[in-house]
């Protein structure tokens, strides 16, 4: 089944497993994985370290958002003040991160950043782990030597995965509206989706989602007269 929003088109739970399967094994699984399970933005994965992953209390930090260009890697704060945000996860997602941590190289490739002309750039080279340090950016989201996955090859990847097994190409972005929708769909009430999101006003996500839900309001009625139907 094919779902839209007023803001793109989504992947039902089964093209969602599908897109999953196809990208299995390669350094692109992680950033749809979680993206599909936290509905963060593309460059809020991708800004996403290892310092923001809080595994005592289930939860990641979005503090970050990371435009990569072909050679500097601007790291900015979130796109509003809302949006920088915590977001629990699942069992699931604490255990694949878990899984993914312990898997990186001892010699990882941090991402040190220095400004140069106000314009941020990369200078990629082998460190000994040090969290108090600002300029290290450590992604969770990274190739398996280290180094830094950037948007671009993220969208190549998961696009041609698609167009190669015939399947529906939707943007990166509609992994944000699939997790939105899912959750909407499946009876989440609208204002914990929205602070999941970011969103300032819930009236945004009502503006986005709010159609998916049209029997809402009868399904309401029937709750309420079920709940006094022993009065009556």
């Amino acid at each position: 089944e094919c779902f839209h929003t007023s803001a793109g088109n989504i992947f039902s739970p089964t093209e969602a497993r599908e897109v999953l399967d196809l990208l299995y094994n390669t350094p692109y699984w992680l950033p749809t994985f979680l993206a599909l399970h936290t509905g963060m933005r593309p460059g809020e994965v991708l800004g996403l370290s290892w310092a923001d992953v809080d595994f005592a209390e289930s939860t990641l930090s979005v503090r970050h958002t990371l435009n990569p260009a072909e050679e500097s890697f601007p790291l900015g704060p979130p796109k509003t003040r809302s949006s920088a945000r915590k977001i629990a996860i699942s069992s699931e997602v604490l255990e694949v991160l878990r899984d993914h941590e312990q898997r990186m190289p001892k010699n990882f490739w941090y991402q040190k950043f220095v400004r140069v002309d106000n314009c941020v750039k990369r200078v990629a080279e082998p460190a000994i782990p040090n969290p108090k340090n600002p300029e290290e950016f450590r992604q969770v989201c990274s190739q398996p030597d280290g180094r830094i996955v950037n948007a671009e090859s993220w969208r190549d990847a998961f696009r041609s995965k698609l167009r190669g097994a015939g399947r529906r190409v939707i943007r990166l972005h509609d992994l944000r509206h699939t997790h939105a929708s899912l959750l909407l769909l499946n009876l989440v009430p609208m204002h914990v989706v929205s602070k999941r999101l970011g969103h300032a006003k819930i009236q945004t996500t009502i503006d986005l989602y709010g159609h998916l839900l049209p029997s809402s309001d009868s399904a309401a009625a029937d709750r309420f007269a079920a709940v006094l139907g022993t009065v009556t």
